[in-house]
């Protein structure tokens, strides 16, 4: 998407992000945020602010609920980018919040997922803060190498089976930044190359660094445990933050 000046999607995102740190909020929420935020503008394919409109917002938000996205998550996309729209308008760069009558899609408690529901933006602040930190490990793996593998969670979507399963050799961190997924490890057994977000990529860049090209990154018996793994965290960033 083009980072010109004068009403382009990227430009004012950069300046909403920089509006969100400067306020003061934890840097791992602001980069959730903007995650979130920049794969809808560019999955919507606005180019100009004016072509922002919630029809397309909500086609975006079906396309990831087909591809097994819980409410919840969906949810949290629209609460982005509403964020992003109220905020171009407060700042008086469009005549109207064009998102303003969006409300929230269906209930997420109608939602058989919602036991195994994924995290707020305020949660996923709260854990890569907390968890970058830490000093205990879990079943090998340390506070760093959760940190990554919660923030590449977040950044890809990917399932806890697809984590475990890649190995340096399966990013690509050159322009365009992806992640491939073999077809044997994915739900519907078709081979995915997911886009990762520039903030993703420059914590990856440091972290495999010297890491052997075919082993897995995040090896060990975790992957059985990762649900346990990820309550104690965020019991810890709780701790820590409230």
């Amino acid at each position: 998407m083009p980072d010109a000046c004068s009403g382009k999607p990227s430009r004012g995102r950069a300046d909403y992000i920089r509006y969100l740190a400067d306020k003061g909020n934890v840097p791992a929420y602001v980069s959730c945020v903007n995650t979130r935020l920049t794969s809808l503008l560019d999955g919507c394919r606005f180019v100009r602010l004016a072509d922002v409109q919630a029809s397309v917002v909500l086609g975006f938000l079906a396309d990831l609920r087909a591809k097994g996205k819980s409410l919840k998550t969906a949810n949290d996309y629209l609460a982005g980018v509403k964020g992003f729209s109220r905020w171009l308008w407060r700042d008086k760069r469009t005549a109207v919040d064009q998102l303003a009558g969006m409300s929230k899609l269906a209930n997420p408690e109608t939602d058989v997922r919602h036991a195994r529901r994924e995290l707020s933006a305020e949660e996923c602040s709260w854990l890569f803060s907390t968890v970058q930190k830490s000093d205990r490990p879990f079943r090998r793996l340390l506070g760093q190498d959760r940190f990554t593998l919660y923030l590449t969670a977040a950044g890809t979507g990917l399932r806890v089976s697809e984590l475990a399963s890649l190995t340096p050799d399966s990013f690509d961190l050159t322009a365009p930044p992806v992640v491939i997924v073999e077809a044997s490890r994915t739900k519907n057994r078709k081979r995915a190359e997911l886009p990762l977000p520039a903030e993703l990529v420059d914590v990856l860049a440091d972290y495999l660094a010297g890491k052997p090209a075919d082993v897995p990154i995040w090896p060990g018996a975790w992957v059985k445990k990762a649900a346990r793994m990820l309550r104690r965290d965020l019991a810890d960033a709780r701790k820590a933050w409230l």
